[in-house]
């Protein structure tokens, strides 16, 4: 520290503590400062600084204007300041660290010019009015800082000329506040936040110290003070404080209950206990109290007998800064929680936990684990109903499975006969050494309560609360409620279950389902054991007749699946299933059933139960490899007191005799041949669709044309597939609406419902045409139709029908001709391809033929049946397999007779057909011998026709000197002898004389034409 002097500067130094009330407490200072300000520096450590301001100016350091530089400096900064009294300029420096505060004051130099440097300071300064207010004796300012105009909008001339502006700047509203402040003299010294007017009218915030300034004899005779504009500081404390009730009502809404705690360490930093510093309503809710009754309670003055483990909890999350999480239950409250403990702030000294409401969850999650441990129980004793034959046995097991799994305090089964009178019991309690009632008292228990039991239609009695009887006979805890259940099947009653289970699931809806499906299995259980015996006798008695019969003999329960009680081997045959699936009920019979028909089955059953009779029904039935087959069925009920015991019937597989039907059905309405329906059918829907009015209503007939031709010459089998060709046309031509049928032998019919006479006529037309296409390479299809129009029901249908029939005739006398014509063409060409007889060999033998006829002067148009005859003379023979026709080696007798037979068949074609029927004749006989051992017929000599006998000739000798495959072909001398040598036995002598002259003369020709 340097000493003060004239031409140099004197300074001094303070040393500081921030205190949290937003004061600072002297820790150290300069010895020094005694000089300066006439204080007792010793007096002056551990002071706090709001003790220090005064407003006198005996105390210039302390003054309250000074300090509030000071703030605005900090945490660092200088400022100039003039103290009056001692009256000297010091420049003072500000430094803060944390919560510690440095200051320096340096005097300068007290030349006039730095003391209006100091003031021109002021007078620049624009944010804070500087202000000296006479209150005495004429009020009005002394002095005001030009910084007025810039804040308020007045100049200082303004202040000056008019002392109310002191009070004018101040709202209305505020002004009493300045007012109270001068005439009762307290608060100065303290900043007032005050609503200030400027010129404009606008209103803003000012935070304004005044400090009274006193006369010799203690008079306050001025005010001086400092103003500041702070409505952003202001704006910005509102929001904050809106912040600070938004977060209050945050919490206050919360559904968790909310605290904020203060922990309480012992000596070795250990939590023992936890203050309430705050709380939520839905805390105090949850405890009951409000806050001003807990608060700075520890919890062991509020909870006792918290346990340790969850201040172990508290005390982790804050000594590691990591949130815990547990559950607890409040046992003054009943309820469940998840506390969450965490601390928002970086501290020790202030952690907050949320509780979260589990009560709801805690309490399902219990009940389901009941329910899950009731399920269990229940399905322990579905397992010993399928297994236990024996009422006693299974009733002690039943009672011990329903406690064993806790599902249950205690249970007893009573067992009784129709006079209530008690046959069995069994009982069995958690605690397991509870001895077991005496007989006496369960049948006095029974004996009082088993009429109000009977009477309630419900299987199941709940009673909230147990009398001393009831608990002493069960020997259970509080909070349990008696359950007392029918056991029965099908009204009758077996007996009774009491059981204890806990109040609050005594009327849970699904526990009490529960109960009733174990009351419902158990009655079954009975009901099963009581008839066992009965079914044995019914298995004795129907086993020697059901081992013998054909077909499934059964007994079974009238339940959803048919369970089977009885089963003879005969279901593995129709099924491929053993009995022992079925009987075990691991396969039932209903699932076998196909889908369509079970409930049409389940029906008829019902229906003749009701009335007690008989049933039988056809349905399907699926076997093991996924197949159905059609059984049969006749069964009906046996019958006990009134009561439905089982089904028993015979059911046997019909499905051959099923398909018998069928395949009958079938052809009642349809041709077997073609597939399309027959004329028995036809007649019915014609009739149908008179009835419906289906007016107007085409009808077009069908008719091949030379069928008869076709079936004589290539047999009845081509003549049928000609039919077939002719149907599948009909079929894929025809219009789905439209019928189709086979009418007569050749005849076929279209049946058009709601048609019109150019829909007909286009539809014969495009099956005509569809016929052409269907045309076989050996055979052609042509087709002859006519149509009619049935318009009403007046008109008689054999009239329209013989209106259809006779255009088909006028087309058929026009188209018959060509069709014959080009099936012969067919023929002949079908002829050559099937046979050795050539084009070739037909016309040497038409040369020979008609040579020989000339000779023998024969007419012309015998010459031309002749020559015809030379081509079709074997015409039969297209009848004759191509095996046998092209045959190497000597053909068998079989053989030989089919051979034998083509005459007859060319007779017929040719009798078929008028442009070869003069010829039908010789085709028959020219097989035939001039000696009568020919075949067919056996004619002999002039029998056979002439032109018959001289085809016979020719056609020997173009054979004997053509050959064939199996003959090797012989010299023209050779065949003449042959020929000669069967003259007069085989062949016609004078036919065998023409020819051989012919034969002479054209040798003789050629001998000639070589020589020449």
């Amino acid at each position: 520290m340097v000493s003060p002097g004239k031409n140099y500067s004197f300074s001094v130094c303070l040393h500081l503590c921030r205190l949290e009330e937003n004061d600072y407490q002297i820790q150290d200072l300069d010895p020094s400062i005694e000089r300066l300000f006439s204080l007792p520096g010793n007096q002056l450590k551990g002071c706090k600084l709001s003790d220090l301001l005064v407003t006198s100016q005996s105390n210039p350091l302390f003054n309250p204007l000074f300090w509030e530089k000071v703030k605005q400096h900090t945490p660092c900064g200088a400022f100039d300041w003039f103290f009056d009294p001692p009256g000297r300029l010091f420049q003072a420096f500000v430094s803060q660290h944390h919560n510690e505060l440095c200051l320096l004051l340096s005097e300068l130099p007290r030349e006039a010019e730095h003391i209006t440097f100091f003031q021109n300071l002021i007078d620049k300064n624009t944010l804070y009015i500087f202000y000296r207010y006479r209150l005495f004796p004429q009020p009005g300012f002394e002095y005001v800082s030009p910084s007025v105009t810039a804040v308020t909008g007045y100049t200082p001339e303004e202040c000056y000329r008019n002392p109310e502006l002191f009070f004018a700047f101040i709202h209305p509203e505020d002004r009493q506040v300045l007012t109270k402040l001068l005439q009762e003299g307290k608060g100065f010294g303290k900043p007032l936040t005050l609503r200030w007017q400027r010129k404009s009218g606008e209103i803003f915030w000012v935070e304004q110290l005044n400090i009274p300034v006193y006369d010799s004899e203690g008079n306050r005779i001025a005010i001086e003070g400092i103003a500041r504009d702070i409505t952003g500081y202001k704006k910005e404390q509102e929001e904050l404080l809106q912040k600070s009730r938004e977060l209050e009502w945050l919490l206050k809404s919360m559904i968790n209950a909310f605290v904020i705690h203060e922990p309480v360490f012992n000596q070795e930093g250990r939590l023992v206990d936890f203050r309430i510093v705050y709380v939520n309503e839905a805390y105090e809710k949850m405890l009951g109290l409000k806050l001003e009754a807990i608060r700075g309670k520890t919890a062991r003055e509020l909870w006792p007998g918290m346990e340790e483990e969850w201040f172990k909890k508290h005390e982790k999350a804050i000594l590691t800064g990591i949130p815990q999480s547990f559950e607890l239950y409040h046992s003054p409250t009943g309820r469940y929680y998840r506390c969450h403990i965490y601390s928002p702030w970086n501290t020790r000294e202030r952690y907050c936990v949320v509780f979260d409401d589990i009560t709801e969850r805690k309490l399902a999650e219990q009940r389901e684990a009941y329910l899950k441990r009731m399920l269990l129980a229940i399905r322990n004793v579905n397992q010993l109903i399928t297994q236990e034959e024996d009422p006693q046995r299974l009733i002690e097991k039943a009672c011990y499975r329903l406690v064993e799994t806790m599902s249950m305090q205690s249970a007893l089964i009573a067992l009784f006969d129709k006079n209530q009178e008690i046959v069995d019991f069994a009982f069995c309690n958690a605690r397991r050494r509870q001895e077991k009632p005496h007989k006496r008292t369960v049948q006095e228990w029974i004996s009082g309560h088993i009429d109000f039991l009977l009477a309630q239609n419900s299987t199941l009695i709940v009673t909230p609360t147990l009398d001393a009887g009831e608990t002493k006979l069960l020997s259970v805890k509080e909070n349990h409620s008696l359950i007392a259940g029918k056991i029965a099947f099908k009204n009758q009653i077996y007996g009774i279950l009491l059981t204890a289970v806990p109040t609050a699931y005594a009327r849970d809806e699904e526990l009490l389902d529960l109960l009733k499906e174990l009351l419902t299995d158990l009655g079954f259980a009975m009901h099963k054991i009581e008839n066992q015996k009965a079914l044995q006798e019914v298995q004795r008695r129907y086993q020697l007749l059901a081992d013998n019969m054909p077909g499934i003999v059964y007994l079974c329960l009238n339940d959803e699946a048919w369970t089977m009680v009885y089963l003879n081997d005969h279901i593995e045959k129709i099924t491929g299933y053993p009995k022992e699936e079925f009987l075990s009920g691991r396969l039932s019979y209903a699932e076998l059933c196909h889908p369509e028909d079970l409930e049409p089955l389940r029906k008829t059953i019902n229906e003749a139960l009701k009335e007690r009779k008989s049933f039988h029904a056809i349905y399907r039935l699926r076997n093991r490899q996924g197949e159905y087959r059609f059984v049969e069925e006749f069964g009906g009920g046996i019958w006990e007191k009134g009561e439905l015991l089982y089904l028993e019937g015979f059911i046997q597989d019909i499905t051959e005799r099923k398909q018998y039907e069928e395949r009958i059905h079938y052809l009642f309405s349809h041709d077997p041949l073609t597939g399309l329906y027959n004329r028995t059918f036809l007649e019915e829907e014609i009739k149908r669709l008179e009835e419906n009015q289906e007016f107007p209503l085409g009808i077009l007939l069908f008719d091949i044309n030379g069928l008869k031709l076709i079936n004589d010459a290539l047999g009845q089998k081509e003549g049928n597939r000609m039919l077939q060709n002719l149907a599948r046309a009909l079929r894929e031509t025809c219009p789905q609406e439209a019928l189709v049928g086979r009418w007569s032998g050749d005849e076929f019919m279209v049946i058009l419902p709601r048609t019109r006479e150019e829909k007909i006529l286009k539809l014969a037309q495009e099956i005509s045409l569809r016929c052409n296409q269907e045309s076989q390479e050996k055979m052609p299809l042509s087709v002859s139709y006519g149509w009619s129009i049935k318009t009403s029901s007046k008109q008689p249908l054999d009239r329209v029908i013989n209106q259809a029939v006779e255009r088909m005739h006028r087309r058929k006398l026009t188209e018959n001709r060509s069709a014959r014509s080009a099936i012969i063409a067919s023929l002949e060409q079908s002829l050559q391809e099937t046979t050795q007889e050539t084009q070739k060999h037909a016309s040497r033998i038409a040369r020979l033929v008609s040579r020989i006829g000339r000779k023998l002067g024969l007419k012309e148009d015998e010459l031309t049946s002749l020559e015809l005859l030379a081509r079709l003379h074997d015409l039969g023979k297209i009848a004759i397999p191509l095996h046998i026709l092209n045959k190497p080696g000597p053909l068998t007798a079989e053989e030989w007779k089919i051979v034998k037979k083509h005459p007859e068949v060319g007779y017929r074609i040719a009798q078929s057909s008028p442009d070869i029927l003069p010829i039908a004749e010789a085709i028959l006989a020219h097989h035939e011998r001039w000696d009568g051992k020919g075949y067919p017929q056996g004619l002999k000599g002039e029998q056979i026709p002439l032109i018959a006998r001289i085809l016979a000739v020719v056609d020997a000798y173009d054979v004997m000197i053509q050959g064939r495959p199996y003959k090797k072909a012989m010299q023209q001398e050779e065949a003449i002898e042959e020929l000669k040598r069967c003259s007069g036995t085989q062949f016609d002598p004078r036919v065998v004389e023409v020819l051989v002259k012919i034969l002479e003369e054209d040798s003789g020709q050629a001998s000639q034409e070589e020589i020449s």
